[in-house]
């Protein structure tokens, strides 16, 4: 075999050895610890969101409603409103923690009890690390819930704290050892069993989320909309509603329940979140009604494929520098700026176009650890290893 093959796989097998040592370490300093926090909410992968995607069309099975600052009576007029146009399901994004004025519960729980298909949302918290279950679930207070169903509303970057992006949703989980479905997975099942069903074949533990857009995605009215009453039929009729907190009004954004998404312009250095939880939960409810996943690239594949890359690199080096010693510094630099680039465009592009996602970490961890390695095993491996001086 050619010794520059010889070469490469030895300094291929540096690399990982170093990725598999690093991954060990516990990197948990008090210094690093807000470069880390910054760095492990940045993802490449935004920018397709933000930037690259051509604009999507409307779900118009879905209808937003904000409640805005409304009370209780009037919500339930609001949901009143709703029941006369027979929507598919209501889906209820909002917690009513307990009883307060007797005539406005009395009105807003006779209106929940009309909806022909209710779901409302729960919270899961206290989570036994020990038996991988949550011991406490949240909900309205009974009076509100004798007839809805309920699923939850954890995202798994909740557990990360602060203002994190939401990328991804969790289908279950396990409530004192039981699996429960999440919110907007619940309003499927309700809605469209066929879908659901569909979307259990998957199997995953987590689904990357498949954003359509913001509120102007949907069909959207806003707090005071439904209470004037000056609505054409077909806009709830046989739809999914899903009713929530959405600012005083939709045109002012305010920071409760809302969240960063990939959607947001300012990818690096955000200063505004850019979307309310319920908007996040319409468009987790229209990737599955639509089938619209987002695959991942199986963690062996990635290997596979960091592997390769970091052999070429180290190839193309060698290569280079047996025929071009003497301008070697500045070709490996550029050589190494191309393979990066030739990478993250790959990614990129095949995200964009087939919303299948690949590794780029380890890919181009690999490729930056690769002239390290190749220096080290120049320097001291290959002289012992062949018996050279």
């Amino acid at each position: 075999m050619n010794k520059k093959y010889i070469d490469s796989l030895f300094v291929t097998a540096m690399v990982f050895a170093i990725i598999g040592l690093f991954s060990l370490i516990p990197f948990k300093t008090g210094i690093l610890d807000p470069i880390g926090r910054a760095i492990s909410d940045f993802d490449i992968y935004d920018l397709v969101f933000s930037r690259l995607r051509p604009e999507q069309k409307a779900d118009t099975s879905i209808v937003l409603v904000n409640i805005g600052n409304l009370d209780r009576g009037s919500i339930a007029r609001q949901i009143d409103t709703l029941n006369k146009y027979s929507p598919k399901v209501v889906a209820m994004d909002i917690f009513f923690w307990t009883e307060k004025n007797a005539q406005s519960d009395s009105a807003l729980s006779r209106a929940l009890t009309k909806c022909q298909k209710l779901v409302m949302v729960s919270m899961l918290s206290k989570f036994n690390d020990e038996k991988d279950t949550y011991d406490t679930l949240i909900t309205s207070t009974g009076k509100f819930r004798a007839k809805a169903l309920t699923g939850f509303a954890n995202f798994p970057e909740d557990e990360k704290g602060g203002y994190r992006t939401i990328r991804s949703f969790q289908p279950f989980a396990l409530y004192k050892g039981t699996k429960i479905p999440a919110f907007p997975l619940k309003i499927v099942e309700t809605a469209d069993k066929k879908s659901y069903q569909s979307f259990l074949r998957r199997n995953n533990q987590k689904e990357i989320i498949n954003y359509r857009g913001n509120f102007n995605k949907f069909y959207f009215l806003d707090a005071n909309s439904l209470l004037e009453g000056n609505l054409k039929p077909w806009i709830l009729r046989n739809k999914i509603v899903l009713m929530g907190f959405m600012g005083e009004n939709m045109d002012t954004k305010i920071l409760e329940d809302i969240f960063f998404t990939p959607l947001n312009e300012r990818y690096a250095g955000r200063s505004f979140p850019d979307m309310y939880g319920v908007v996040i939960n319409a468009n987790i409810v229209s990737m599955l009604l639509n089938e619209n996943f987002i695959d991942t690239m199986p963690y062996f594949l990635s290997l596979l494929l960091a592997i390769t890359f970091c052999f070429l690199c180290a190839l193309g080096l060698f290569t280079i520098k047996s025929h071009y010693k003497d301008w070697f510094g500045l070709a490996f630099k550029w050589f190494m700026l191309l393979l990066a680039i030739l990478e993250l465009d790959l990614g990129v592009n095949i995200f964009n176009y087939f919303n299948y996602k690949i590794n780029l970490t380890l890919l181009l961890a690999a490729i930056v650890l690769t002239p390290t390695c190749m220096d080290l095993y120049q320097s001291y491996i290959e002289k012992r290893l062949f018996k050279r001086t």
